[in-house]
Order: structure tokens, then sequence, then C-alpha cells
């Protein structure tokens, strides 16, 4: 099933916008591995203006979890809860695998009569 890893975080932490910026490059160091070896499909940084940003890497879910529970993702994700403020991520089904999710979220609501 194809998925996407989303992080998202709306700003740096005050003072640590140095270790920010390196988490950066760390981020896009860790991941680029995983998509020269052909693990991953894709990663994009969305950076918006007034702060809120993302980074989007899609992929195999299978692939996306095994990596993401490698210590030095974990260490990676421990970072950024240090430096980046609201830092957040997750697991999305994409492409099929979301319409297949769409669907079976509307077979339940119907079941249970809620549309």
């Amino acid at each position: 099933m194809k998925a996407a890893v989303i992080a998202h975080w709306t700003g740096m932490v005050p003072g640590r916008e140095r270790e920010a910026f390196e988490l950066a490059r760390e981020s896009d160091e860790f991941w680029g591995k995983f998509l020269e070896e052909g693990k991953i499909d894709d990663m994009s940084w969305f950076l918006g203006a007034e702060g809120t940003s993302y980074h989007i890497i899609r992929g195999d879910e299978a692939s996306l979890r095994e990596i993401g529970m490698t210590p030095e993702a974990l260490l990676l994700g421990a970072k950024c809860s240090l430096v980046l403020t609201d830092y957040g991520y997750g697991v999305f089904a994409t492409g099929d695998a979301a319409e297949a999710m769409m669907g079976a979220y509307e077979q339940t609501a119907k079941e249970l009569q809620l549309v």
C-alpha cells in the first residue's frame, strides 16, 4: 500500500534555530539514503512563510513504518520535538489506499446510519 510520512511544525524554538537548520540537513541525509536505495519513492519540503511547514516522504507503507522504527529515525524525531514548535508526524494512506480507506469510512457511516 502506498503511504506518506508527513511531519509538520509551526516554527523553531527560540534560541534553537541553528539546531533546526542542522536538523533539516540531517533529515535530508537520513531520508536521502533511502531514496538512493529505492526504499522510498520521494521526499519534499513544503515551507510556509508564516511558519507552518511540512516534510513529506512517500513510499510503501511497510517500508516507511520499518524505517520509522529504526533507532536513527527515533532519534531524529526526538531532536525534531526539541527544536521545532508544535512538531508532529504520522503515516497516511495515499492513492488507491486512501480511496479504499474513504470507501470503508463511508460504508461504516452508512451502517451506523450517520449518512
